[in-house]
């Protein structure tokens, strides 16, 4: 499917000069009207798991509907002919889950719940990984003051980012090296479109956190202490309203 997608890609991009095979171009048809009927499945899937959300909320629904988040805020070839669905529902689905409390506590207990479960020898180091890339990739559509307590408890928690504080059997060579929870916090809070944010937010910077490393962690560490002990206040781009470390601050500068 990835070769058909590239041929696909440089077909769309230069039509001129390299035009897609016939038959390429019916099996690209074929394989983009699976996937839209695999989108409208999905659709279904998340409209129910919104009503659901109405009667209560527990941290598998949570986890859940950040998984769908991510997935409506994607370029996801299966969302390509359903934006006029999925865009609105994406709204909806984000600002439910801004509204429910829990939304980021239940992925970071998800993460160290699963952290625990590795280090016990019941889970693999690939289920932590994708717990982690699933917690960053949630969160950093959900700028509140819970997600931002959040990622700064994670912050302050970097074990297993170094040599020195490894776990034990942890892979260093695998494809999918799992991060420590100040890692994944870091990643997230890049994403985040906070006002000002202590680390630049470029292609440079973006491919250094999502490499892993500690290289930008003392900023934002210091910046969420700054937060944390009540000498500084952050915004969210687009939004008048100022924070503090328990919520909104009227009056704040």
């Amino acid at each position: 499917m990835k070769t058909f997608l590239l041929i696909c890609s440089i077909a769309t991009a230069l039509p001129d000069t390299c035009p897609a095979d016939e038959a390429v171009k019916e099996r690209l048809e074929a394989i983009q009207k699976e996937g839209t009927q695999k989108g409208k499945l999905r659709l279904v899937v998340i409209r129910e798991d919104l009503e659901v959300l109405e009667r209560g909320a527990d941290d598998e629904l949570l986890v859940r509907l950040g998984r769908h988040l991510h997935f409506l805020s994607s370029d996801d070839y299966r969302l390509r002919e359903l934006q006029e669905e999925a865009a609105p529902l994406r709204t909806k689905v984000r600002n439910a889950l801004l509204r429910t409390p829990g939304h980021a506590e239940a992925q970071e207990r998800r993460f160290l719940s699963l952290r625990a479960e590795v280090l016990a020898g019941k889970r693999t180091w690939n289920d932590l990984h994708f717990a982690g890339v699933e917690l960053h990739r949630a969160l950093r559509h959900l700028p509140s003051p819970e997600t931002m307590r959040v990622l700064g408890k994670m912050l302050e928690d970097t074990k297993g980012a170094t040599a020195e504080t490894h776990f034990p059997n942890q892979p260093t060579d695998a494809i999918n090296v799992p991060k420590s929870a100040a890692e994944y916090a870091m990643i997230a809070l890049h994403y985040l479109p906070i006002q000002q944010p202590p680390v630049p937010r470029n292609k440079v910077v973006e491919g250094e956190v999502l490499s892993g490393g500690l290289q930008h962690h003392q900023a934002w560490l210091q910046w969420w202490m700054e937060v944390k002990d009540g000498v500084r206040t952050y915004r969210i781009e687009g939004s008048p309203v100022v924070y503090n470390h328990d919520g909104a601050n009227p009056g704040g500068k």
